[in-house]
């Protein structure tokens, strides 16, 4: 019997102010979801720590300096688009609305968390943002994203 593949980790990464949230318009050249809009984010690279990828992913996707991320729940995401996946989803919290610009990935843009645009969101960010958005424990749980199916899945435990 083959022996399957670790995961790959991946991050998430929800910028909050007071009343804003930090999304990005995904690129019409992405697989996923393009000009969807969603939160930072990409693959933990090798000899990488997730913290250290939340950063770097930020800095990366909206030029933003940021420190001291808060872990708010670990996923394991299975999908029909490749190998499942360890997500780390982080929030970083900042005084004000910095400014930020664009990268490859796509353009990023200051979003009132009460009036999100639900129609243009990636299907899991509303799930998700409820957890950001509490305070309490880390959730632990599992998740299914299959674009082609039009399936969503999220279990906290």
């Amino acid at each position: 019997m083959p022996i399957a593949a670790p995961p790959q980790a991946f991050t998430l990464c929800f910028v909050c102010s007071a009343e804003s949230l930090l999304l990005q318009r995904q690129a019409q050249h992405k697989r996923l979801f393009p000009g969807r809009l969603n939160a930072l984010g990409g693959r933990v690279e090798p000899r990488e720590t997730p913290v250290a990828a939340a950063c770097r992913e930020v800095r990366e996707e909206a030029g933003l300096q940021l420190h001291g991320p808060d872990l708010r729940a670990l996923l394991s995401q299975r999908s029909d688009h490749g190998p499942p996946r360890l997500l780390f989803v982080y929030r970083f919290d900042v005084d004000r609305e910095h400014a930020v610009r664009a990268s490859d990935e796509g353009a990023v843009g200051w979003h009132p968390i009460e009036n999100l645009p639900e129609d243009q969101l990636v299907p899991d960010l509303p799930p998700l943002l409820e957890l950001v958005l509490r305070d309490g424990e880390v959730c632990i749980g599992e998740s299914e994203l299959a674009p082609q199916r039009g399936a969503l899945g999220l279990s906290i435990r």
